[in-house]
């Protein structure tokens, strides 16, 4: 059985802005993405594709994270994406190509840690910049919850 891992990462700490939509990572936010980059380098993650909120807080972490571990940036950032619903993150997911082995998709809760939660039977808060790394034993994108 093939096995795909999914990582949820919810964006880092914002600052303000007049829109939500438009809030920048904080320092404080780019600091936690840089350190979630790290971490995930440490577990030997190689992320083959990313899908982000187009919000700039989850694109300016998705960005950091790319840099990061000297990925190619090639971000896909999806304004459907932006404080959805778990099963409009599962959505997204189900339509990437079989080929993809490690997918990191960056947006927002409650819908992230809600999917998290889903996923992994239990549940799952993710606080901002945290990850949930999960090893899915599945084929293909499509068969996500299915």
């Amino acid at each position: 059985m093939s096995v795909k891992t999914l990582v949820l990462m919810r964006h880092g700490e914002a600052g303000d802005a007049p829109r939500d939509h438009a809030r920048p990572l904080s320092a404080r936010g780019r600091q936690q993405c840089c350190g979630t980059a790290a971490e995930l380098e440490r577990r030997g993650l190689a992320i083959d594709r990313v899908l982000s909120s187009s919000a700039v807080r989850a694109v300016e972490s998705a960005q950091l994270v790319v840099e990061t571990l000297g990925l190619p940036d090639a971000i896909d950032v999806r304004e459907e994406l932006y404080l959805a619903e778990p099963a409009t993150y599962a959505k997204a997911v189900r339509g990437c190509r079989a080929d993809i082995a490690t997918l990191l998709l960056v947006a927002h809760n409650p819908g992230l840690s809600d999917l998290a939660s889903r996923i992994q039977g239990r549940h799952v808060g993710l606080s901002t910049a945290a990850v949930a790394v999960c090893e899915l034993p599945i084929a293909d994108w499509r068969e996500l919850l299915a």
